[in-house]
């Protein structure tokens, strides 16, 4: 039998906001609001948050023990961070396509700004002159799938299905 061992989560201390994202993305929040969200100093908060999707439905598949710190920039009146939303694109390389996985039992992923200290330097800093670049992108891959999920016949949430079709 293996012995539990006892993590201290990251959310036993400081204060915290719960933040919503849609998409993947660039977000903002200006000091203002950071300010109106009760943080003293904007310039000393984290964001955590764990960007993989949804957890394995496994119980001994890998996953973190606690929530993850995300890099972030502070500007002139705002931080910002990368987030990325509920749902994540794999390559299967079996099948040598891009699969969605598409989180289940939620619309949105979730993001916590916090005061608490940590010995992770999550800053990311400005550069003084941008690295000549070696490589020119002109184009790239873009992956989008239309499929609504409306129809749960064993109203099970893990079986979807797209639009009725009925007359």
């Amino acid at each position: 039998m293996v012995a539990a061992q006892s993590i201290t989560s990251v959310l036993s201390s400081g204060r915290w906001v719960k933040i919503a994202v849609d998409a993947d993305g660039v977000y903002k929040i200006p000091y203002t609001k950071l300010t109106e969200w009760g943080f003293d100093n904007p310039k000393n908060i984290r964001v955590f948050g764990n960007d993989f999707g949804l957890l394995p439905f496994i119980n001994s598949a890998d996953r973190p023990q606690d929530l993850i710190e995300n890099k972030v920039f502070f500007g002139d009146d705002a931080v910002f961070f990368f987030a990325k939303s509920k749902d994540i694109w794999n390559f299967d390389e079996s099948e040598g396509i891009f699969l969605l996985k598409t989180h289940l039992f939620d619309n949105r992923a979730y993001y916590f700004i916090s005061n608490v200290t940590t010995n992770y330097n999550n800053r990311i800093t400005k550069q003084n002159a941008a690295p000549t670049p070696q490589t020119v992108v002109s184009q790239g891959d873009f992956y989008a799938i239309h499929e609504n999920n409306d129809v749960n016949l064993q109203m099970s949430r893990r079986n979807w299905y797209g639009e009725n079709f009925y007359y």
